[in-house]
């Protein structure tokens, strides 16, 4: 977890949220009747990290999951794309013995690129297997061997499963990830009101305020300066601007 270094609720990266809402959910009852929060606010602060840590771990692991169906969508679009092919290449080496027919080979959606997108190879299976079982019902001898359409299809219904899986898992992700993110902008209401009333009570440089998860006004990091009890200059530069303070800086002409 990340200590904060300032109270800018709002830009909280994940480590310091869980990090604020840690100490808050472990130290809220000891100054609730201090600082007088009660009812659903105090409630919230002594649930608040195991609810967005619960939140937070749910959206990892559906977003795991998710990546993890996509891979497998990929290897088995891969995999019944490079069988489709074959079988495409095993017709047209058949087809090669008999008169050209344009219209068999639009049926077959011979000549055509290979499909490039998921709709497209699923499209291009049912087509080739629809003029295939036409061209039997019909004894129609251009044709390949049935096994071979059969496997086909099996490939393409496999990837199909898998694909619907995957935008299962997508969904479930999204989902997840919104309930982490209406926590966060939650959360983030909740801890400026109880910092807000903590400073009241205490004033702003209060050590307690880090109980809470908060940092005294006196500890606050601003994004560019140095960190509380660093030296504002590293040795280095302080020498190196000391020197040029007692000799002139010598001045260079340049040219292109």
């Amino acid at each position: 977890m990340a200590t904060p270094i300032n109270n800018d609720f709002s830009n909280d990266i994940i480590e310091t949220r869980l990090y604020r809402l840690m100490r808050m959910e472990n130290n809220i009852d000891a100054i609730a009747v201090e600082l007088g929060i009660a009812g659903p606010l105090l409630a919230w602060g002594q649930g608040c990290h195991t609810r967005f840590s619960g939140a937070y771990t749910e959206a990892g692991v559906e977003s795991g999951e998710s990546k993890d169906a996509t891979i497998m969508v990929h290897d088995k679009f891969d995999t019944t794309l490079n069988y489709y092919q074959q079988a495409k290449e095993i017709l047209e080496a058949m087809l090669a013995q008999y008169k050209p027919d344009d219209i068999l080979l639009a049926s077959y959606r011979i000549g055509k690129a290979s499909p490039r997108t998921y709709l497209a190879l699923t499209e291009a299976i049912d087509r080739f297997e629809a003029t295939h079982n036409r061209l039997v019902a019909e004894a129609d001898e251009r044709v390949i061997a049935q096994a071979i359409i059969d496997q086909m299809v099996l490939y393409g219904n496999d990837f199909e499963a898998e694909l619907e899986a995957a935008g299962t898992e997508k969904e479930e992700s999204d989902v997840a990830f919104q309930k982490q993110h209406s926590y966060f902008a939650e959360d983030t209401i909740k801890l400026r009101l109880i910092f807000k009333i903590a400073c009241m009570v205490w004033g702003d440089d209060d050590p307690r305020l880090k109980s809470l998860g908060f940092v005294p006004s006196s500890e606050v990091h601003t994004p560019g300066e140095p960190a509380p009890g660093q030296a504002e200059w590293p040795e280095v530069v302080a020498n190196f601007v000391a020197v040029f303070m007692t000799f002139p800086m010598p001045l260079f002409n340049l040219s292109w």
